[in-house]
């Protein structure tokens, strides 16, 4: 914490990599990485702006870097194992669904989702975030609330839509409660709930702790062109007309393709949760509005991506029938093929989003 916030940026922590003689971390890192890189080697205090950096896959990195004495590695090392773990916890939660059989046919394709299989694999915290989202839903239909609620902790620190899987715990909860007069969970574990909004509110208390605004969380000037939904839509009723960098972006091939192709899909996704698992529907939908109305606009692709509840559900759905399993390996192949060419894209310093 006394690094002089005007001396460093994140880009030269990272770009200091190439004068060590380490090439191959390159193949993970970049864009953000670079954050969560500075983040690890030297604090929050380097930067303002790097609060907007919710401080899981720091906190993982930097306890490993105690041991491995290379933040570098240790972040790479964290990110990679989490977007290992996270496909069988997804199996996992696939199997409360459905059959073995279909939950694999699933997974293999959800995991090779071009966008999932990118930034599962390079140095971000979508892969920790996966893990503990999917672990936190599995252990509360398990009925184990503590190992549950500790879990759903950890990726609320890792990014802020977290928090929003309380939406169908708390209502499962009071569904329950309201129907069958059960009172599940006991006291104690309903003391366990207040640990996800315990961990938010930690985060947002050491921000003020430390430069003394509560909300340096959302701050982050470089995403000034990365309007949202709700910021094109009053930037259209005030006459100001549409960011230029919104609007050449999505026109352009392929990303055009990519972009309209999952608008076009979310609603076919939503009605195949929604007759799957309606709470999951209601956290998939409020997560989407949240996109729309607070994410940039021209990462709708990897936002929606990692909607979990809405993929397992197509997957489920569309993997059912057994002749499937022959177009799996061509679809599987596509698709890790797709992911590659967005790796070389990433790694090229391609807006690959």
């Amino acid at each position: 914490m006394t690094v002089d916030w005007a001396a460093d940026r994140q880009n030269a922590v990272l770009t200091s990599l190439a004068t060590q003689g380490a090439k191959w971390p390159f193949l993970f890192l970049g864009w953000d990485s670079s954050w969560y890189l500075s983040i690890t080697a030297k604090g929050y205090a380097f930067f303002d702006q790097s609060y907007a950096f919710f401080p899981g896959l720091p906190l993982f990195s930097l306890a490993l870097t105690l041991g491995l004495q290379n933040p570098t590695i240790s972040l790479i090392i964290v990110s990679s194992i989490a977007g290992v773990l996270w496909i069988p916890v997804f199996q996992l939660v696939a199997e409360l669904y459905s059959d073995a059989r279909t939950s694999q046919r699933a997974t293999i394709i959800y995991a090779f989702l071009p966008y999932v299989f990118l930034f599962s694999t390079v140095a971000y915290s979508e892969g920790l975030f996966m893990l503990f989202t999917l672990l936190a839903w599995y252990f509360f239909k398990k009925q184990a609330i503590f190992p549950s609620m500790l879990a759903l902790s950890i990726a609320v620190l890792t990014r802020p839509p977290g928090l929003l899987l309380m939406l169908p715990i708390l209502s499962m909860i009071a569904y329950s409660h309201a129907t069958s007069g059960e009172r599940s969970p006991s006291r104690i574990g309903y003391s366990y709930l207040l640990l996800p909004f315990a961990a938010f509110f930690s985060w947002l208390l050491y921000a003020q702790v430390t430069i003394g605004n509560w909300f340096a969380i959302g701050t982050r000037t470089d995403w000034n062109g990365m309007s949202s939904f709700l910021n094109l839509v009053l930037q259209g009723f005030q006459g100001k007309g549409f960011e230029p960098l919104v609007l050449e972006t999505v026109l352009r091939w392929p990303y055009s393709f990519a972009w309209v192709l999952f608008i076009l899909t979310v609603p076919i996704m939503l009605y195949f949760l929604l007759k799957m698992d309606r709470w999951l529907g209601l956290y998939s939908a409020v997560f989407l509005i949240a996109v729309l109305v607070g994410g940039g606009l021209l990462s709708l692709p990897r936002f929606v991506s990692f909607i979990f509840p809405m993929w397992l559900a197509l997957g489920v759905r569309v993997l059912r029938n057994e002749r499937t399993k022959y177009v799996l390996p061509v679809i599987a192949g596509c698709f890790l093929f797709v992911g590659m060419l967005l790796w070389v894209g990433f790694i090229e310093g391609q807006f690959i989003a």
